[in-house]
């Protein structure tokens, strides 16, 4: 997808901890205005381990724009298939469809069409 970054999803807590569904989210997208930092959770169902809601927050250059994404994660959970929510706080109303997926070694995904 033009201007992707890198994304990089870790754990919150152990993975024993009553929150150990949920995972902080962080990336960065790329632009000719400079990049656009943005995090936020991903919140696994707890009853269906493929479905997620993620709650992105852009931090830099612009604070406090937010924008919810559904979530839908592969079988074999290397790829995260993003669904935007169009009720957007301060974005454009329009942003697609997406996947990020893992890439092998470091614990990093990038994010392709």
């Amino acid at each position: 997808m033009d201007g992707a970054g890198d994304t990089t999803i870790s754990p919150k807590g152990h993975r024993w901890s009553a929150n150990s569904n949920v995972l902080e989210v962080r990336g960065v997208d790329k632009n000719p205005d400079g990049d656009r930092h943005h995090s936020g959770p991903l919140v696994i169902d707890p009853i269906c381990e493929r479905i997620a809601t993620r709650i992105m927050i852009y931090e830099f250059p612009t604070p406090d724009e937010a924008m919810e994404q559904r979530i839908v994660i592969s079988y074999d959970r290397k790829t995260l298939y993003v669904f935007p929510i169009l009720a957007t706080l301060g974005l454009a109303s329009y942003t697609p469809s997406h996947a990020l997926c893992k890439v092998e070694g470091p614990l990093t995904s990038r994010s392709v069409v």
